[in-house]
């Protein structure tokens, strides 16, 4: 078990890089795959690994799992993956070449300043337009159908 000191440490290579969330023990960083790495035990480096629910297992336990850009809360973080990028607008992370999710943004001005997303005043969310494209080419939180709670009505005239 690491003392006290070993626990708030930070690995050399993290200098300049937002803190893991917190009780989350930081790891010195091998670079070995993240599925090596014990969650159990809290060893998971992070910002590159990310401990997280492995739902698809019989169990539902945690596991060590390679980082995604939703994982990084902060913009130093996000920094540390060439996929992501951070915003200022929404203050999160996302990845670069989809672009920001259209349910990030939580006001109407927000969500009409971007091309790509639609404010539903019904729903009070925002959520992707449908441009017409096949419904696979779309990322969920940007889909048209995004809100879990799209009344009916409203599906009927969505083609996703």
């Amino acid at each position: 078990m690491p003392n006290a000191a070993q626990r708030l440490r930070q690995p050399s290579h993290t200098s300049g890089i937002s803190a893991p969330p917190r009780g989350m023990y930081v790891q010195p960083d091998t670079g070995k795959a993240c599925s090596t790495y014990d969650a159990d035990a809290n060893q998971c480096p992070y910002p590159r690994c990310t401990i997280r629910w492995d739902e698809g297992s019989v169990t539902s336990q945690e596991i060590c799992d390679t980082s995604t850009c939703s994982d990084f809360f902060q913009e130093s973080s996000c920094d540390t993956d060439k996929t992501c990028s951070w915003s200022t607008v929404v203050g999160a992370c996302y990845t670069t070449a989809d672009g920001i999710p259209c349910d990030r943004y939580y006001t109407d001005a927000a969500c009409n300043a971007d091309k790509t997303c639609a404010w539903s005043t019904d729903l009070s969310a925002c959520s992707g337009k449908d441009t017409g494209k096949a419904c696979k080419t779309y990322v969920h939180a940007s889909s048209p159908v995004a809100s879990s709670s799209v009344p009916l009505r409203d599906l009927r005239r969505i083609r996703c």
